[in-house]
């Protein structure tokens, strides 16, 4: 941390990044976030909107092809623990133990289908739009293409950063103990919720565009609306739970 962090250390809000969906970009608390002000003196804006975006062609060789990778590294760092550590072999084959429980649940199977769902709709929308394209191309403005590209970061954002959430929140339930502190596995839990609220709103604005591709986007907006009631069932006090900064007045 440099001497400028250092000075307005006392302006960050403790912990506000244990519950947080890692896109800084699009954060009004950049500036009290520990984690924030660091990876702003490493990293700069990404994915700016193309001006030289004119057809859905383009749309998806920017916005899937070239960002995909990015989206999931951005999602899985911070969340889960290297293997590469000096921890006794018991407890290293317990861990395992455990995390293949928790894959084998039915909101971590859910959200790892979800992945491939998305997978499925991009990748048909690419193959899609090299031939005539679902999208009436007049419908191709300024303001379109924002709305379309912004649906599709946001989809993007989230497909991987349920899962991840998800299963932090399945693991972080062996650490809730003291039943009157706030639980991290309820925290973690409410953000992946918070992701699916998100991913929902953006499939209803892609339906406004997609009209050919109506039927898997509802497959997909029904998905996400039956791994949310699953979610809620497994953590019911995940929608209450406080998150330092974002939930507080």
């Amino acid at each position: 941390m440099n001497q400028e962090q250092n000075k307005n250390s006392n302006q960050f809000i403790s912990g506000i990044y244990n519950y947080c969906n890692r896109w800084c970009q699009r954060c009004e608390f950049t500036s009290r976030c520990m984690l924030g002000a660091i990876e702003n003196e490493i990293e700069t804006k990404k994915n700016e909107l193309d001006n030289g975006i004119t057809s859905l062609e383009d749309i998806f060789e920017k916005y899937f092809t070239d960002t995909k990778n990015s989206f999931y590294e951005k999602n899985m760092e911070l969340d889960f623990d290297s293997e590469d550590t000096e921890e006794e072999e018991s407890f290293i084959e317990e861990r395992k133990i455990k995390r293949l429980i928790n894959e084998s649940s039915d909101c971590a199977e859910a959200s790892k289908k979800y992945i491939s769902m998305v997978n499925e709709w991009f990748n048909n929308q690419r193959n899609n739009s090299k031939k005539s394209g679902s999208l009436e191309m007049q419908a191709l403005n300024s303001k379109a293409i924002s709305k379309i590209v912004d649906s599709i970061e946001v989809v993007q954002w989230y497909q991987y950063q349920i899962y991840v959430k998800i299963m932090r929140a399945l693991s972080g339930e062996d650490l809730d103990v003291v039943d009157d502190l706030p639980k991290d596995s309820d925290g973690s839990a409410k953000v992946a919720l918070i992701g699916i609220d998100s991913s929902i709103s953006a499939w209803e604005n892609l339906l406004l565009y997609f009209s050919d591709e109506d039927k898997l986007i509802f497959t997909n907006i029904l998905h996400l609306i039956e791994l949310q009631h699953t979610i809620e069932k497994k953590f019911p006090n995940a929608r209450s739970f406080i998150r330092p900064g974002f939930d507080e007045d």
